[in-house]
């Protein structure tokens, strides 16, 4: 059976961005609602994400002991904790997403890539965070909320326009 090309005379749907942000800004508030409401249960991600970042300096650097979500050096001790844990660009990447109208298999394989690449980057950021604490602790403060946490923001940003770029122009 043959298919005709589509007639490029014929109306295309309109994308509707008053809906789009409407539902990504109530998806976002959910989302975030439940993270805050919940956060006890994620007390084991946050002590794994610790366990995890410890393997790793402990390659490389002596005397890092970890305990549930608190990672120690004998110069320092942080706790991996809300804003730490990278869930929020999840939750910002997940709200612009899936309210996209695009098919269910074009958002699903957005998400299949930018949720890893999100929580890796946000476990990289942790291990540099640590590594900044041994080797310029006062370049800490401006490395933890001045530089790295807008790196997140951005890269979010950025993964969401190459999905937009893949995606986006894909029918329901």
């Amino acid at each position: 059976m043959r298919t005709r090309p589509p007639d490029p005379t014929a109306p295309r749907p309109k994308f509707r961005l008053t809906r789009y942000v409407l539902s990504f800004a109530v998806l976002f508030a959910l989302l975030y609602g439940v993270f805050i409401t919940h956060f006890e249960g994620l007390l084991p991600y946050f002590s794994l994400l610790t366990g995890a970042v410890y393997v790793l300096l402990n390659l490389f650097y002596d005397g890092f002991s970890w305990t549930g979500n608190i990672l120690t050096h004998p110069t320092f001790a942080f706790e991996i904790t809300r804003g730490c844990d990278g869930i929020t660009p999840l939750i910002l990447i997940l709200a612009a997403v899936l309210p996209f109208p695009v098919s269910w298999r074009a958002r699903l394989l957005g998400l299949a890539w930018a949720v890893p690449i999100l929580l890796v980057s946000n476990y990289l950021r942790i291990v540099l965070l640590a590594v900044t604490k041994i080797h310029a602790p006062s370049y800490f403060p401006i490395m933890h909320g001045g530089i790295l946490q807008p790196v997140m923001v951005l890269l979010t940003f950025l993964l969401f326009l190459l999905w937009l770029l893949t995606y986006g122009t894909e029918t329901r």
